[in-house]
């Protein structure tokens, strides 16, 4: 009666009372289980008393551990009150009320999770996920936390036990691969056990034979252990399953090395050697190294077979295949008795000789079809030098170009004003059999042209713009005023951000060019002063030589102007707008007066000075 009474007035405090009083008397558990739930709605909904409704509904837990409901408030209740670890305790309750295995393994979990995850208590909460394996030893989420669990407390032998565990029982193949990856870096890191990682490795290569990582590390520790005969397989395998014909033709060699040098077997070693053309005809280390097992086993045919193929490799430089026609040769006449063949291969030897005197000129053509744009770089630099000599650098000048240029090396005589002369590097010293004689117009237009070529590769085919400077700075040392070189210099130095250079380049060009070209290269240089170099009394001066070339152009006193006021050079600038004025119709100095003569009064402190200014703006313009 009472209790309908209070819940008609909304007397939910007094409904309690008599709901706690009934409890106390309730016997049966569906009862008791029906009171605390009814409690716990009272306390949350009509009471808003946070503290009850976390009580009653742990009791309704722990009453019905199968309520996913009442966990779910429970620990939404514990999290807003900051009571966790009252709901770890009816959680445990409820674990222990639990009949079937299942209930008690899922809230031992929850329990476990609420400890370790909120309440940080790791030790009582591995003590959860140890009861919950007990219950089922293959319970993932129970290896999963014990496996966080160990590895953040650096416990890394029990956790390599459990997390060999979870690889054992995962169930998808993506899952076995990562617990296998993981347990090897595991037992390799943390507890130095290579046997044991190799074994997981092998573990990942069972469910996917093609993993690259395993196979890397297995690879790795294998050759670390020195266990080169369970390696070959390794590489062999990675050869087979690599979509890379490089990787493959790379894991293919390692395996030939590994049979020759560390099992000792140079026969076998030959059959590797030839899995490796069987996929790169044209491959140097393969080709070589057969030849040398079958000269140390001393089977000249095959020897010979090999070098032949080895000669005939596309792009083999003249010294190798030198070389490979005086082992055939060799090998033909000492060892095989086959004379004709010995004499086909010594002239050829003879024809490739790199002293001939036409094979550079076909080198020269040849590289370039090939686009072997290296070899054609040194070949170029070899023939422009006449020889493996040392190289000077030149001076720029403005002087005009001279008539006789002089050879690298010292002046044989005295240079004319202005000419370049040879200083050795640093050394000064002419290297020992430097020609000292000024050079033919012939031979000194085929440097040039050597010279150019070089540099015109180290721009387009074979880019090196230091290698390109190099040889234009050559180029100029041969003709100081060489329109291309120069320009390419220009060109080249303003990229590298060498300003100096650039603007000793564009001193130089000078020399070239006619009054009004020579205004745009001041202007080049004056930018660049004042741009880059910061360099204002130098773009002054270059500002200065262009008013010099067209003294009545008004923009050229515009930009010196705005130079000398931004350097506060009061003085220059107060002379510079005197010769303005004198280019200036009459009518249209008063401004310019007037400027000077505000310098003189405001910045030169020469009130004189600026009183005869204003005198000549008042003769100039009687009414201002």
């Amino acid at each position: 009666i009472l209790d309908g009474t209070y819940r008609a007035r909304g007397a939910w405090g007094d409904v309690s009372r008599i709901l706690e009083g009934r409890l106390d008397v309730a016997g049966a558990p569906e009862d008791r289980l029906d009171i605390c739930r009814q409690l716990a709605g009272i306390a949350a909904d009509n009471l808003d008393n946070p503290d009850a409704a976390l009580r009653w509904t742990g009791e309704v837990l722990v009453l019905d551990p199968e309520d996913d409901g009442a966990l779910v408030r429970l620990k939404d209740l514990g999290r807003n009150l900051g009571r966790l670890s009252d709901v770890a305790s009816y959680v445990e309750r409820a674990a222990g009320q639990a009949e079937m295995d299942d209930t008690r393994i899922r809230l031992a979990l929850e329990a476990g999770w609420l400890l370790t995850r909120e309440l940080g208590d790791l030790e009582r909460g591995e003590l959860f996920f140890l009861e919950a394996l007990d219950r089922d030893p293959e319970q993932s989420d129970a290896l999963e936390a014990l496996d966080d669990l160990y590895g953040s407390q650096e416990r890394f032998e029990e956790q390599e036990k459990i997390l060999a565990r979870r690889a054992d029982n995962a169930q998808y193949p993506e899952r076995q691969v990562e617990l296998h990856m993981r347990l090897g870096h595991l037992r390799e890191d943390r507890l130095g056990d290579a046997d044991g990682a190799i074994e997981a490795y092998r573990g990942v290569l069972d469910v996917d034979e093609q993993h690259r990582d395993a196979l890397n590390e297995l690879a790795r520790l294998l050759e670390l252990l020195e266990r080169f005969a369970e390696l070959i397989p390794v590489f062999q395998a990675k050869a087979d399953f690599t979509s890379d014909p490089e990787e493959r033709v790379s894991y293919y060699r390692q395996v030939a090395e590994l049979t020759e040098q560390r099992l000792d077997n140079p026969e076998g070693a030959i059959g590797k050697w030839e899995d490796v053309l069987a996929f790169a005809p044209q491959d140097a280390a393969a080709l070589d190294n057969l030849i040398r097992l079958y000269e140390g086993l001393e089977k000249w045919g095959e020897m010979v077979d090999v070098c032949r193929r080895a000669a005939m490799v596309e792009g083999v430089d003249a010294a190798r295949r030198v070389g490979l026609w005086e082992q055939i040769a060799r090998a033909a006449e000492v060892h095989l008795d086959e004379p004709q063949t010995a004499e086909e291969f010594w002239v050829k030897v003879r024809e490739s000789d790199p002293d001939h005197s036409e094979s550079p000129i076909a080198l020269r053509r040849l590289y370039r079809v090939n686009e072997n744009f290296a070899a054609l770089a040194v070949l170029l630099e070899e023939m422009a030098r006449g020889g493996p000599l040392p190289m000077e650098e030149p001076e720029f000048t403005d002087s005009e170009p001279d008539e006789e240029v002089f050879v690298d090396g010292e002046d044989a005589g005295v240079a004319p004003e202005g000419a370049p002369t040879g200083d050795w590097d640093d050394a000064g010293v002419t290297p020992e059999g430097a020609p000292t004689e000024p050079l033919s117009e012939e031979l000194r237009a085929e440097r040039i042209e050597l010279w150019s070529e070089l540099a015109r590769l180290r721009v387009e085919d074979y880019p090196d713009p230091a290698a390109a400077i190099v040889a234009w700075r050559q180029v100029v040392l041969l003709e100081p005023h060489h329109g291309e070189a120069l320009d390419a210099l220009e060109a080249l130095f303003e990229e590298s951000g060498q300003w100096q250079e650039c603007i000793d380049v564009l001193r130089t060009k000078l020399g070239l060019v006619e009054p009004e070209g020579r205004v745009a290269v001041l202007g080049s240089v004056a930018e660049i002063l004042e741009t880059y170099l910061q360099d204002w009394d130098g773009a002054i001066e270059a500002r200065r030589e262009i008013l010099d070339i067209e003294p009545a152009e008004i923009t050229h006193y515009s930009t010196l102007e705005d130079l000398l006021e931004s350097q506060g050079r009061w003085g220059d600038l107060a002379e510079l707008q005197t010769r303005k004025c004198e280019i200036l119709e009459p009518g249209a100095r008063l401004e310019t007066y007037r400027s000077i003569a505000s310098l003189y009064e405001n910045q030169l402190q020469d009130n004189e000075g600026a009183f005869l200014l204003y005198q000549r703006a008042l003769e100039d313009t009687p009414t201002d």
